[in-house]
């Protein structure tokens, strides 16, 4: 110990208390080289030490003093009370246990006195009485022991049953969606081959057949008509290997088909092996030699049509309810091809059955218009020469009568010019001349034309024109009979009043724009009329009408003629306080 605290190997050590004194003076270590922690000093006492000092023996005994006699007198000794006259006699308050009792231990033991009196002596009694503490403390912890191991194992086992239930949940969870990506993919693949551009409605549906055939592992894809008057069954689109195409491409009987059976069972009919399946004595099994079948009714348009089925000729494994849930998902997108299909049909055929219609109305129009325009002509001719004629007769009745016929002349070729243009708006065959229009002269001019027609109601026709509005590229003569019209319906719906023609330009969505207004003090449209104000033949109640005369097409050329220039005419009025029509058109 000394040397191991010399050399390092350890920080401190305990020795007896003469163990540095003696080294030192065997020459073995130098004083020098250590310290005693808690170092004390007794009077008397020649060696350094630590602790204060007890005797190595509690009693000692001579060398002749018989060994039965010392054990007596040990005995009495540490039997003595503290308190007995004897102790206090010799100052002696008791016995106590040194640091290191081992030695006092042993002594006790050998002796067996206090605690060691029965020392050697064993039984179950004194046993359990000594130990009744620690045995109940033993028995409680072997009980909480075996009940935690009961429960532990049940646990286990509890633990256990549930991870297999899980890992079969979990596989069945992957298989599900497996399944469902699996459905996906074939849905987006549905879809892709189902809207590619620039098919025709066959090519469309060979596409869905190939698709099919691809995904179910099968050889021949089919969409079958069935007539129900005849019982038989026509193919619509096929796609099978070139060997065996024309087998399947043909009209035959509906009994002799599995198509007869998914057709009438308004449930898809699955067969993977055909030659074990209830249908293996089927007329379809043994004429076509086909192994496997799937099939699912389509409908169009309500009505059951026919169907779509993929078959082969060997045996595959059982179908899933993805691969008929496919099926299905193509019937449906097959249905909605064919209904397409069809409206555009007949929609087709519907715009055929129009366009000779409407040619047969224009051409009629065109005739009827030559016709009539040219006895017209003759009549405002003639009357204006009369009324030249009879200018200077005191007849005013000649004259009056000879105005009117000049008047409605000129009133039914009007109507027969506007029955023209819209004629010629329907069928395309309008054409717009644009060229530089100059504004102002366009206003002033449309001003001078219809100045008469304000006065003979005793309106005051007001024009305003800013400054500087140069020219718009337009159709002038469209513009022209577009501002012509409105000023016309002004004029015949207003009396005593005030008709407005303004030109000015605004900034429109960051572009010059030239605006026409035209209003008046007349009186009014109500909300419901304005709402068709624009629509054919449309012009005011009927009371109205019976008032002021006209067939209603002056505003709808109006509105056909702004919007082939670019505008729109926007509408603003109210019974009684006159009305505004206002014209946009890009500069």
């Amino acid at each position: 110990m000394v040397f191991a605290v010399r050399d390092g190997k350890v920080d401190a050590g305990t020795v007896r208390t003469d163990t540095l004194e003696r080294m030192v003076a065997e020459g073995k270590i130098n004083r020098s080289d250590f310290k005693i922690l808690n170092s004390m000093i007794t009077p008397n006492f020649p060696f350094a030490h630590s602790t204060r000092l007890y005797p190595e023996w509690p009693i000692a005994a001579t060398r002749n003093t018989p060994d039965a006699l010392g054990q007596k007198v040990a005995i009495a000794l540490l039997s003595l009370p503290g308190d007995s006259a004897i102790s206090n006699a010799a100052s002696n308050a008791g016995w106590t246990v040194p640091l290191d009792y081992t030695s006092v231990h042993d002594l006790m033991k050998e002796l067996r006195v206090g605690n060691y009196k029965n020392y050697g002596e064993i039984s179950v009694a004194a046993l359990v009485r000594q130990y009744a503490v620690w045995i109940s403390l033993i028995l409680v912890v072997l009980a909480a022991l075996t009940w935690i191991t009961v429960r532990m194992k049940r646990l286990n086992a509890d633990l256990l049953d549930s991870y297999e239930r899980l890992n079969v949940e979990v596989r069945m969870r992957e298989i599900a969606e497996e399944a469902e990506r699996l459905q996906a993919d074939r849905i987006t693949q549905l879809y892709e081959a189902a809207s590619l551009p620039g098919l025709s409605i066959d090519e469309q549906l060979k596409e869905i057949l190939r698709l099919g055939c691809r995904l179910l592992g099968l050889e021949i894809g089919k969409i079958c008509s069935v007539d129900e008057s005849t019982e038989q069954v026509s193919t619509v689109s096929i796609v099978a290997p070139k060997e065996i195409v024309d087998q399947f491409n043909k009209v035959v009987p509906l009994q002799n088909t599995f198509c007869a059976v998914a057709y009438g069972s308004h449930a898809p009919l699955a067969l993977h092996n055909v030659a074990q399946s209830e249908y293996h004595n089927f007329p379809a099994y043994h004429a076509t030699g086909l192994n496997s079948y799937i099939g699912v009714p389509i409908h169009v348009n309500g009505d059951r049509y026919g169907t779509v089925n993929f078959s082969s000729r060997q045996h595959r494994p059982p179908f899933t309810a993805s691969d008929t849930n496919l099926v299905k998902l193509m019937s449906r997108w097959i249905s909605v091809a064919l209904e397409r299909h069809l409206a555009m049909h007949q929609l087709e055929v519907a715009r055929e059955l129009a366009d000779t219609a409407n040619m047969a109305k224009s051409m009629f129009l065109a005739n009827m218009s030559h016709e009539l325009r040219t006895p017209l002509n003759a009549i405002i001719g003639y009357s204006e020469m009369l009324q030249e004629d009879f200018e200077e007769s005191e007849d005013q009745t000649i004259v009056n009568d000879i105005r009117n016929i000049d008047f409605s002349a000129k009133h039914l070729l009007t109507l027969i010019n506007n029955i023209l243009d819209l004629s010629k708006i329907e069928s395309g065959k309008m054409e717009v001349y644009i060229e530089p229009v100059d504004v102002d002269h366009l206003v002033r001019e449309v001003g001078a034309t219809i100045g008469p027609l304000a006065m003979k109601n005793n309106n005051q026709l007001i024009l305003s024109i800013d400054d500087d509005l140069g020219t718009i590229e337009s159709d002038k003569t469209k513009l022209r009979q577009i501002l012509i019209n409105l000023l016309s319906n002004a004029c015949k719906f207003t009396e005593n009043g005030r008709i407005s023609l303004k030109a000015h330009s605004e900034t429109q969505a960051g572009k010059r724009h030239i605006c026409f207004v035209v209003s008046d003090s007349g009186i009014g449209i109500d909300a419901k009329t304005l709402d068709n104000l624009f629509e054919d033949f449309v012009q005011a109640d009927n009371s109205q009408t019976r008032k002021f005369d006209g067939t209603g097409l002056g505003l709808t050329i109006c509105k056909r003629f702004s919007e082939m220039l670019g505008g729109e005419i926007v509408p603003e009025s109210e019974p009684g306080k006159g009305s505004t029509f206002t014209l946009c058109l890009q500069a």
